[in-house]
């Protein structure tokens, strides 16, 4: 019994001493030092020489985990002589049996059982020097209840406005742990102050198009980032005019001013009228715009014969006529980079087709002899597009209505064609089909396309994107006899194969235009006052002392 108490005394010592030998060999000890952990190996080196210690040049990392989910933990070492490393990983001082590389991973960790567990790892090299980690924690975080993914149920959606109404962003999530927090931006960076679900922005010209999203996370530091949302801006310019009571005398001739208008986002802007005399009333006929600069074309009379004109930049010009002829009327202005068109006639003993470019006036009528209008003119593919309407009989029931492209002409199957619009590439006509239907053409053929089983006319097309809006009038009685039709100011909408009428408070709808599926109409309302239409509402028009009036052209400015 002795002599095993002094074996168990002499056997524990020598290895305390050859312990300390080398922890004082390889610099000392403690926490992230290369003192020596429970558990470890402690052999001393066969030469009494100093042992370099591996570095650890990134200890591991505490981290948070989902209850279920993997844990890993990871260490960078290097040693100064670039011997070979080995690794052992200990949980609460306690050696992992096989866990020897750099990185450590705990497959789903539990709640009870390894929250708050503390890990590091030794790192050794070849001669026995060794260093321990710092230490890492981990925290297990509950499991969150089925249905937690935090995601987007409604994105932010695209918005258009006019300049100075306030417009809303918003958008609804649907998952995720409570509370939520929301960062919106603008153009990628954040807006100060903007945590809610929604935003509200001002609209104004200079911002226009630019883009909002909103990033969302929640309380287990889900994050998801919203698409992004424009903002685009518009101006709508409606052209019209009214009659005042402000009365003009020229000899014994006394009658009631009309002033031609131009309203910009339903504000007046301009009053087209010269300045120069009283005796003028000026009545524009279509309107279009040039970047920031506004166009029209308008019919100008006093006592004597109508004139034809043109709103041009803030100025109203007399637009000349062909030689002999007494005055003339407009009908449709259109615009290319370059060159203003102006289509209408010119009177001399009958009326005259003609059109102006740039403010000089041409014939285009190769009927001389017969009372002739041009409704409509576009530019497409290096040449002018014209309609003629003959307005006395080529024969009884015979009134030509003509599709020309520069020098060629196509008898079209209509009663009448009113104006040319152009979309993507292809022109439209509209008017009125030979049955008397509302109807329109494409590219200048034959085939009437009506929108209508009753009577009406067409009087301007609009297309935005696959959607075509068409405006005019129709009725439900005497279907086939148009101009007994109680005029009813209607639009129709496609989108498929179905043409769905949206009847108005007037008596004929003269030029639409859309936004974002929003139809403006202007024309003819039943109240004799000048108005527009933003749907199916009607809103009145500024106008001083205004005894009637009407709408004649919408146009567009998108910034």
């Amino acid at each position: 019994m002795q002599t095993n108490r002094v074996s168990k005394f002499f056997y524990r010592n020598f290895f305390s001493i050859a312990l300390s030998f080398v922890v004082v060999a390889c610099g000392g000890g403690g926490e992230g030092g290369g003192g020596a952990p429970a558990g470890a190996s402690t052999a001393a080196p066969a030469s009494p020489s100093v042992i370099a210690i591996p570095l650890v040049t990134k200890n591991p990392d505490s981290i948070t985990v989902e209850e279920g989910g993997d844990a890993t933990f990871s260490v960078s070492a290097s040693d100064p002589g670039s011997l070979p490393l080995s690794y052992q990983w200990f949980r609460d001082d306690k050696e992992i049996p096989g866990e020897n590389k750099a990185s450590y991973v705990l497959r789903s960790p539990n709640l009870a059982s390894d929250q708050s567990a503390r890990f590091y790892v030794v790192v050794r090299n070849t001669l026995g020097g060794l260093v321990k980690s710092k230490l890492a924690v981990l925290t297990v975080a509950p499991k969150p209840p089925a249905g937690a993914v935090l995601a987007i149920e409604s994105q932010p959606k695209t918005v258009f406005a006019q300049p100075g109404n306030d417009v809303s962003f918003s958008v609804v999530i649907k998952g995720g742990v409570g509370p939520f927090s929301y960062q919106w931006k603008k153009n990628g960076t954040s807006i100060t102050g903007s945590n809610s679900p929604s935003i509200t922005v001002r609209a104004a010209s200079d911002i226009s198009g630019s883009r909002y999203s909103v990033d969302i996370s929640d309380a287990r530091g889900q994050m998801v980032r919203s698409t992004t949302a424009d903002l685009r801006v518009y101006d709508v310019y409606i052209a019209g005019y009214y009659t005042s009571n402000i009365q003009s005398r020229v000899g014994a001739a006394v009658f009631n001013r009309r002033f031609g208008m131009i309203w910009k986002n339903g504000v007046v802007h301009k009053v087209m009228n010269p300045l120069d005399t009283d005796v003028k009333s000026v009545t524009p006929t279509d309107i279009s715009l040039l970047n920031d600069d506004v166009y029209a074309s308008a019919n100008i009379s006093g006592v004597d014969y109508g004139e034809p004109g043109l709103w041009k930049v803030n100025r109203l010009i007399q637009l000349p006529t062909l030689g002999g002829s007494r005055g003339g009327v407009t009908t449709q202005i259109y615009l290319t980079a370059s060159d203003v068109y102006v289509s209408g006639a010119c009177y001399a003993l009958l009326n005259k087709s003609c059109y102006w470019v740039n403010e000089s006036v041409a014939d285009k009528d190769s009927l001389t002899s017969r009372s002739t209008r041009m409704d409509g003119i576009s530019y497409l593919n290096g040449s002018i597009h014209f309609l003629t309407n003959n307005t006395s009989d080529y024969g009884i029931g015979n009134d030509r209505k003509i599709y020309w492209v520069g020098n060629g002409s196509t008898d079209m199957d209509g009663q009448f064609l009113r104006k040319l619009r152009q979309f993507n590439g292809h022109t439209y006509t509209v008017g009125r089909s030979s049955s008397g239907k509302p109807a329109f053409w494409i590219d200048g053929k034959p085939g009437a396309i009506e929108v209508s089983q009753y009577a009406g006319e067409l009087f301007d097309i609009y297309i935005e994107g696959d959607d075509i809006y068409v405006g005019g009038y129709s009725g439900s009685l005497y279907e086939n006899v148009p101009d007994a039709v109680p005029h009813v100011a209607t639009y129709w909408k496609k989108n498929g194969a179905v043409w769905t009428p949206t009847t108005l408070s007037g008596s004929e709808v003269n030029g639409l235009i859309a936004v974002n599926g929003e139809v403006f109409s202007v024309g003819t309302s039943s109240g004799g006052k000048p108005v527009y239409w933003r749907g199916a509402e009607s809103v009145n028009l500024p106008v001083d002392n205004a005894k009637f009036g009407s709408t004649t052209g919408v146009a567009l400015r998108l910034y």
